[in-house]
């Protein structure tokens, strides 16, 4: 049986690493959003879409998302 290594990394080494990547402005905004919303380990994120959608303006809270609109 093989087991896997840890690959998880702190949420410092995330940011790190967002900052440095060559991504458009819109991932790299979202990448950094999603770093707001993980837990003090950096392991969980699960903001909504439509959170999401709203943090990054893209609609207004008043706003439907449909799942799978994007």
């Amino acid at each position: 049986m093989l087991e896997h290594a840890d690959a998880s990394i702190t949420l410092r080494q995330w940011l790190d690493v967002v900052r440095r990547a060559r991504l458009g402005r819109t991932p790299k905004a979202v990448a950094l959003m999603l770093a707001t919303y993980a837990d003090n380990d950096g392991r969980r994120v699960f903001p909504s879409v439509t959170r999401l959608a709203v943090d990054r303006r893209f609609i207004t809270p008043d706003d439907q998302v449909r799942p799978g609109a994007a």
